[in-house]
C-alpha cells in the first residue's frame, strides 16, 4: 500500500496477550500520534517522508518489537516540470518510491 499526503491514516496492531504500554522509536512526525495505551498510530499525513520506526508492546515481564516502514508520498502535483506526452489509451511508466510495510507479528 502507498500512503499519500493528506491521508489520514490509522494503523491499528494486531496482537494477543496484555500490553501495558506502546513505544516508538524514533518519534513520530509532528502530525502523527501514538497512543500509549492502544498502539494505533493515527493522524493526517502531511507531508512526504520514509522512516523505519521500532514499535514496541511491553507489560510488566516482558516487551516485544516489530520493524514498520512508513513511506508517504506526495500527493500533489509540481507547478512546473516537464510531463511526458502519450496518445490516448498509452500506458506511461513513472518512477515511485516504493513502500515496506513489514508482515503483521503477533505480540
Amino acid at each position: 500500500m502507498i500512503y499519500r499526503t493528506n491521508y489520514n491514516l490509522s494503523l491499528t496492531p494486531v496482537y494477543s496477550g496484555y500490553v501495558s504500554h506502546w513505544s516508538i522509536q524514533p518519534p513520530l512526525p509532528s502530525f502523527l500520534q501514538l497512543d500509549r495505551d492502544t498502539g494505533v498510530i493515527s493522524g493526517v499525513l502531511e507531508e512526504s517522508f520514509e522512516e523505519v520506526f521500532t514499535v514496541t508492546a511491553a507489560n510488566r515481564d516482558q516487551s516485544r518489537s516489530v520493524i514498520v516502514v512508513i513511506s508517504v508520498l506526495d500527493s500533489r502535483c509540481p507547478a512546473s516540470g516537464s510531463w511526458p506526452s502519450t496518445e490516448a489509451m498509452t500506458t506511461i511508466y513513472l518512477p515511485l518510491s516504493l513502500i515496506h510495510i513489514s508482515e503483521p507479528t503477533r505480540l
